[in-house]
């Protein structure tokens, strides 16, 4: 079995993640479904929902000797219907999202060594569909990381 990249782990960790998003955690939402999302948001969502959306990765630098500085873009869809006051709920949203994932932690490589992961937001942005009362937020995020030359599975902290 080949050992998974650490491109693959980044993406498992910020869903679970995204999926920890509760009311019972100190979050805004409870959100009731996470999806990896291949093609267009769904017309009638079971909400409240999160998509996310994996984007490009490319290479920085070579930060060390061995070493590759690599970024992976993604970006989170958050849909909730809310009539009362749109603009509070998707700064709610925008709040919930931003403490699951905007953060730095850790990932495992091939060789049991800890990656350091570090998420930043780029940009986002809401739309509020007054006739379904559904409020769409969109997140537009980067991951940093660093790996070894040749060898997505295995990187340095």
């Amino acid at each position: 079995m080949a050992d998974t990249s650490i491109r693959d782990k980044i993406v498992t960790q910020l869903l679970a993640d995204l999926t920890g998003i509760k009311k019972t955690a100190g979050y805004h939402h409870t959100v009731r479904h996470v999806e990896e999302l291949k093609d267009e948001v769904p017309s009638s969502p079971t909400t409240p929902c999160i998509y996310f959306i994996e984007g490009v990765e490319k290479a920085n630098e070579n930060n060390a000797i061995g070493f590759l500085l690599k970024s992976l873009n993604f970006a989170v869809t958050f849909v909730v219907r809310d009539s009362s006051d749109p603009g509070k709920t998707a700064r709610k949203m925008l709040e919930d999202v931003i403490k699951a994932v905007s953060t730095e932690f850790n990932v495992t490589d091939s060789a049991s060594n800890s990656i350091w992961v570090e998420t930043v937001e780029n940009s986002n942005v809401y739309i509020y569909e007054e006739r379904t009362s559904l409020i769409h937020l969109g997140v537009d995020f980067t991951a940093t990381y660093k790996h070894v030359l040749g060898d997505s599975t295995s990187g340095t902290s």
